[in-house]
């Protein structure tokens, strides 16, 4: 164990290293849906017919009323 740190430092740094590990692996699987979301699109119908067989997507209800969907 390296001099001057205790199990209790220790523990804490796993658990966050732990927790970044997480962030990383959900970045990762987002990262990888979106790749498939797109290469659907690009190989079907397109991003307007996309949207329209997920009315429930804030996407689409962005471009109904002109706002910026999930993000504004």
């Amino acid at each position: 164990m390296p001099m001057g740190r205790d199990l209790k430092s220790l523990n804490e740094e796993l658990h966050a290293l732990e927790a970044e590990l997480k962030l990383i692996e959900n970045a990762q699987t987002t990262s990888e849906r979106c790749e498939e979301i797109a290469k659907y699109v690009r190989e079907n119908e397109g991003y307007d017919a996309l949207v329209s067989k997920t009315p429930n997507n804030p996407f689409t209800q962005a471009r109904k009323t002109g706002g910026g969907g999930c993000c504004g």
